[in-house]
């Protein structure tokens, strides 16, 4: 795991919350001081953080944290979207792709728990 300082200008202290519950969301470790001082836009911080990943890696990163804030194991997940636990643990760990529509399916799963956009494991 690598680590990387980044600085993030927000409006309010409940924009701080979300943004650190976002970032935990998909598997960041995250520690936040609020200071005023340099600012840098989301794009930017965005570039920063996912720096060095494969788009698959972020991908699954965005699976797992919404399985697990489904509180679902990878089994439970794949007998929801008909695939095996070893297929969910390859996407998660960005070795397999996840395609449009198994994105879709997984989206359609996860929509029973809170909700998100299929863009979101693409």
């Amino acid at each position: 795991m690598a680590t990387v300082n980044v600085r993030v200008t927000l409006p309010d202290e409940d924009a701080v919350h979300k943004f650190v519950s976002a970032m935990r969301e998909i598997g960041a470790e995250v520690e936040a001081e609020v200071e005023e001082d340099e600012v840098i836009s989301w794009e930017d911080a965005k570039q920063i953080i996912f720096s060095g990943k494969t788009r698959e890696q972020i991908a699954g990163g965005t699976l797992r944290a919404a399985r697990e804030k489904a509180g679902l194991t990878q089994t439970q997940l794949g007998s929801l979207v008909g695939i095996s636990k070893h297929n969910i643990s390859k996407m998660e760990h960005g070795e397999r792709t996840i395609t449009p529509e198994r994105a879709q399916q997984y989206a359609e799963a996860l929509n029973r728990y809170f909700k998100i956009d299929y863009k979101a494991f693409l």
